[in-house]
């Protein structure tokens, strides 16, 4: 039995996701929407439960997996529920996975900060590739990863493979790949920059039309279970070391919410935006607006459709909507 801990957002980058479980048997799907009722109680119930297989995957900061709703808290995993992980093997798929771990003291496979669009390449300094192959190759990433999972290959072996198959022409291929990290056994935590981590949630919140920091998260935290003290602004916690194995859900009928600007202006920015941008990305975004649009439906939609037609397993999926 495999646990999957989903951050949907409802955009291209998370849809593609559901490839690193597509056709595996037995697979629980707790799968958060903006509109999932009670999400960090039906996360915590999951990852209780889970002593097999638990992988954890959408957007995030490092200071843990982002909760699409923002209901409850900005986060679906975080300090407050780590310690309750007790699973054999630990996958984690979201921007700056490996944060997280290094920061709390996390075993398990995780990604670092992993492009999925053509703004967050910009960002990060990379031009050359386009919005269309950064989501290939995440797909190309989603499905290599799963035969990992599903073939019970050790995962010491896996960045090595992964690395051996990617196309490191690709500069895009070549941040995300490097980035991963395997830690077979706890890392020792050490300390957040606080500044940081509560920067980047402010960005990410703020793409999805919530403006939070990470005052917002730490002083709003309710069901913390376990010790940590604050050093300066800095929240350090005791290591944590689960014992030393892993699943596909689909959500038909798919809303693809409005997607507001990330950091710079960018992120798959909509017409809307156009007026938040520097004049020549404004004139390329009105001269290109609708077929990008018509393009990132369409592309949407087929991902969905491959994924329903190559997913044979039933599987569960949880989660209470309005």
């Amino acid at each position: 039995m495999a646990t999957v801990i989903f951050s949907n957002m409802g955009d291209t980058d998370t849809a593609v996701l559901r490839y690193i479980w597509m056709g595996m048997p037995k697979v629980k799907v707790v799968e958060i929407t903006r509109d999932t009722v009670n999400a960090k109680q039906l996360v915590n119930e999951a990852i209780e439960q889970e002593h097999d297989t638990l992988i954890m995957c959408g957007h995030g900061t490092p200071s843990g997996l982002l909760n699409p709703g923002f209901k409850g808290g900005a986060y679906l995993i975080d300090q407050s529920n780590y310690r309750k992980i007790k699973c054999n093997r630990i996958i984690a798929v979201w921007c700056h996975a490996k944060d997280f771990a290094e920061t709390y003291g996390v075993k398990g496979f995780w990604s670092s900060m992993f492009i999925s669009n053509s703004g967050e390449a910009s960002m990060n300094g990379i031009k050359s590739v386009s919005g269309k192959s950064i989501t290939e190759q995440e797909i190309l990433f989603c499905i290599r990863l799963n035969e990992l999972i599903k073939n019970y290959i050790p995962m010491k072996t896996w960045i090595d493979k992964l690395k051996a198959q990617a196309d490191y022409d690709n500069e895009v291929v070549q941040f995300n790949y490097e980035g991963l990290r395997y830690y077979k056994v706890a890392p020792t935590p050490k300390p957040k920059s606080y500044g940081y981590t509560s920067s980047i949630l402010k960005s990410e919140s703020q793409r999805w039309g919530t403006d939070l920091t990470d005052d917002d998260w730490y002083y709003g935290v309710d069901d913390y279970d376990g010790d940590t003290y604050d050093v300066g602004g800095v929240v350090e916690s005791t290591s944590f070391r689960p014992a030393v194995y892993d699943g596909v859900s689909r959500s038909k009928d798919v809303k693809v919410p409005y997607e507001p600007k990330g950091v710079g202006g960018i992120r798959k920015t909509s017409l809307r935006d156009a007026e938040e941008l520097p004049t020549r990305s404004k004139r390329r975004l009105k001269k290109s607006g609708k077929r990008t649009k018509s393009y990132k439906k369409a592309r949407l939609e087929q991902i969905y459709r491959e994924i329903e037609e190559e997913d044979e397993y039933p599987v569960e999926v949880w989660g209470h909507m309005d």
